[in-house]
């Protein structure tokens, strides 16, 4: 039964609707930073790239004549299906994405005829969906890769925790300092549990401690920020912090924050926004080619850009042609949140190292 294979979070159902959906309408626009459509700015769909569950990358390519979806296997086509059976297909998908049901048999049926899709793309890239359009600008046709998020549950995330790897470490100054007493309590709250994440940090700032960052946890994760700027992790650990310490996280709030205490001793007076800048550049790395976890050399997957599923279904384009619209997008949607303490191990005082402290984040849309 494919009810047994087809699992995944809203998110990950996202791709496959946006996958139905783009073979259904044949296009797709771009969108403004309030995520309404650019009606001038359109982008005819050729044809989509998906592996299948048997691991066969197939090429599902419309014919704008006959208004049908070739299956081809190289150059074999193993059948035809009308733009209306997928535009039907994701109308159902979606229907149930919002009711947060498992597949109904119509649509696994539907997945079925058409060679069963993978329902997400690798892990390891950015790219979910590899689209081929026709470019209008430089007319012809293009084949790029997006990236999907989805608005239809929850918030998406833009850059993923990954344990140590995208975690931060602080030196607790003050920490000798601190009574018997703030120790126990840290140990042992009023639940019995030990004090973690922010409440453990606001606790140790209320007692005249401050954190001041070491390093990075990994040299990996380290050196790609440093492929932004020399001193971006510096940057960034402190972006983090201060999320750490106030309500607001909005990486619009974080950049004032940055200002205000201006880390990494850049030229202010210059009149240059350089923490804005750096932000966005990181923002930018995050949403179309940089991982925590392996080595970046500047390169972006998602070539084409992002792809958002509205809460009506919409899909809506920031394209890399856009890019100070796709730059204002993730600036001016995007806050750090603070990931599972759990599931991650951060955020609490270690026996070992009683003084040091590592912190962790990930990036979601508001």
């Amino acid at each position: 039964m494919l009810d047994d294979i087809y699992k995944g979070n809203s998110g990950e159902w996202a791709e496959l609707y946006s996958f139905l959906k783009l073979l259904g309408d044949g296009e797709f626009y771009s969108a403004d930073r309030h995520f309404q459509i650019l009606d001038d700015d359109k982008y005819p769909v050729c044809s989509i790239f998906r592996d299948n569950l048997n691991n066969s990358l197939l090429e599902y390519e419309i014919d704008e004549t006959t208004k049908q979806v070739e299956l081809k296997n190289g150059n074999d086509v193993l059948l035809s299906v009308t733009q209306v059976d997928f535009k039907e297909g994701a109308r159902e998908l979606l229907a149930q994405i919002k009711n947060k049901e498992k597949l109904r048999i119509s649509v696994s049926d539907f997945l079925e005829r058409i060679h069963k899709p993978k329902m997400k793309g690798k892990s390891s890239n950015k790219r979910d969906l590899t689209v081929k359009i026709y470019d209008s600008r430089i007319k012809k046709e293009q084949k790029l890769g997006f990236s999907v998020k989805s608005k239809l549950d929850g918030k998406a995330t833009l850059f993923n925790s990954n344990g140590h790897s995208t975690s931060f470490l602080y030196k607790i100054k003050n920490f000798d300092q601190l009574s018997e007493a703030d120790l126990q309590q840290m140990k042992s709250d009023a639940n019995g549990k030990p004090m973690k994440n922010k409440t453990l940090i606001r606790f140790l700032y209320d007692r005249g401690c401050e954190l001041e960052y070491l390093e990075a946890d990994e040299p990996v994760f380290r050196n790609n920020l440093k492929m932004i700027d020399s001193n971006f992790d510096v940057v960034m650990a402190n972006a983090v912090l201060y999320s750490y310490l106030t309500r607001g996280a909005k990486m619009t709030e974080l950049v004032d924050m940055l200002i205000e205490h201006n880390p990494a001793d850049y030229p202010l007076d210059t009149g240059h926004c350089f923490y804005e800048h750096k932000i966005r550049q990181f923002l930018s790395a995050a949403a179309l080619g940089m991982t925590s976890a392996s080595v970046w050399q500047g390169q972006y997957d998602a070539t084409g850009g992002f792809i958002v599923v509205r809460e009506d279904g919409a899909l809506l384009c920031y394209h890399v042609y856009n890019w100070n619209d796709l730059q204002d997008y993730l600036f001016e949607t995007t806050f750090l949140d603070q990931p599972s303490t759990g599931r991650h191990k951060y955020g609490m005082i270690e026996e070992e190292t009683p003084d040091i402290i590592r912190l962790n984040f990930q990036v979601r849309f508001s």
